[in-house]
């Protein structure tokens, strides 16, 4: 599942991905360093499954901001 989004108006380190499973439930950050390009490639999900990502902005500070709006996503079944 590869996700990607728009860039931040406003300058920052990075970005932070986070998944949920199922869609709704609590959140787990994916990476452990801030994103240095605006595309993810989530390796570790399963053909059929629903879920649910937001991104934040990570600034020269390690501050995150707000989460974006909730992506659902269901990987597609072979």
């Amino acid at each position: 599942m590869t996700l990607t989004w728009a860039a931040s108006t406003t300058p920052v380190v990075g970005y932070n991905v986070y998944r949920a499973t199922p869609p709704g439930g609590p959140y787990s950050k994916l990476n452990s360093e801030p994103i240095m390009t605006t595309r993810y490639t989530d390796t570790r999900v399963e053909a059929g499954h629903p879920y649910t990502y937001h991104v934040t902005a990570v600034d020269g500070k390690k501050m995150e901001s707000p989460a974006t709006t909730d992506v659902p996503a269901t990987v597609p079944s072979p």
